[in-house]
């Protein structure tokens, strides 16, 4: 509190020393090395408002990254896959990508939520057809669900050469144990 308030004398000194008294601001304008500016995340103002979000394009622009990401997977597989080749691909910035995920193994595990998903959508209405036995069911899973890998194959791949990887054996240690 004293450097504050020593700080706080200091800038209305400077401030006084520059011309007229004009009152000086208070709270957190007081504490500013740039001219004060409620918007600015600088101002360290706890009143601004947090920045809005519009979902839609917040949708879109996760797809895209995750679509880069399965692009990078396919050709050069997870590990050799960076967040500056995204960056590259993407024209965006390390932050850009960082506010979507936290890390690169948080888009893996997103590419591999959005895949199961995707593999899932296809097989429910198959498993909760009330119309179709238990046999055609069965066979009917098969089927979609081998033409679903065949059409992801070379992401499959790339994803299983990342797990089977020498350098990867305590992950794969650590989730057999888990399980």
């Amino acid at each position: 509190a004293g450097r504050a308030r020593g700080l706080a004398g200091h800038l209305t000194a400077v401030h006084q020393s520059a011309g007229p008294a004009v009152p000086m601001p208070s709270g957190p304008a007081a504490y500013c090395r740039w001219p004060y500016n409620p918007t600015d995340s600088r101002s360290d103002n706890v009143d601004t408002m947090a920045r809005t979000l519009n979902a839609a394009t917040h949708a879109v622009r996760r797809d895209e990254i995750l679509d880069a990401a399965e692009r990078q997977i396919r050709t050069i597989g997870y590990d050799a896959m960076s967040v500056q080749a995204l960056q590259d691909e993407l024209g965006v910035s390390r932050g850009a990508i960082y506010h979507y995920f936290r890390s690169k193994e948080a888009i893996l595990a997103a590419v591999i939520d959005r895949m199961t998903q995707a593999g899932m959508a296809r097989l429910e209405p198959i498993a909760h057809d009330p119309d179709l036995p238990a046999v055609d069911k069965l066979q009917a899973l098969f089927t979609v669900g081998s033409q679903w890998k065949a059409q992801r194959s070379d992401l499959l791949l790339g994803l299983l050469r990342s797990w089977y990887a020498p350098t990867n054996d305590l992950v794969r240690a650590r989730t057999q144990a888990a399980s």
